[in-house]
């Protein structure tokens, strides 16, 4: 039987318990995602939504917003939309907790590839601060130029 995506309106969709019992479990770090263009849709002109246009041209930017995507979508195609939920983690308790709560209660569909979007977003941006310095390389290290 192919599985498939469990959306908002679904039967299939946790409950508010399950979402809170998640939310307990990461600290409290589960974010409820928004669209920042929902705000814009009905006056584009006004200064916050002109500093988000100004701010989408930087990927920085992007990455950190736990509705940012790598692609808006595709013509004609389909159009990116955020996750639900997103948690924002700290530490490795909190990715196992997202991880098992979506095998579990989202029951571990969607994936896929160009952009598609799950329910349940994994923000790993503090871990990889964490992480950046005892990764990079020494200044002592030569860089290398590879060319085909």
């Amino acid at each position: 039987m192919a599985k498939r995506r469990v959306r908002p309106r679904d039967p299939d969709w946790p409950s508010q318990a399950e979402w809170n019992r998640l939310k307990e479990a990461v600290g409290g770090r589960l974010i409820n995602v928004e669209s920042p263009f929902a705000a814009c849709a009905g006056d584009p002109d006004t200064p916050a939504c002109e500093e988000l246009l100004r701010n989408l041209r930087n990927p920085f930017f992007v990455g950190e917003q736990p509705w940012g995507t790598q692609s808006s979508g595709w013509a004609d195609a389909w159009v990116t939309s955020p996750s639900v939920y997103a948690v924002a983690a700290e530490g490795a308790g909190d990715v196992a907790a997202a991880v098992d709560f979506a095998r579990q209660a989202l029951k571990g569909g969607g994936g896929g590839s160009f952009g598609v979007v799950t329910r349940l977003t994994l923000k790993t941006h503090v871990l990889a601060e964490r992480a950046g310095a005892a990764s990079l390389p020494s200044r002592r290290c030569r860089a290398r130029r590879f060319t085909n």
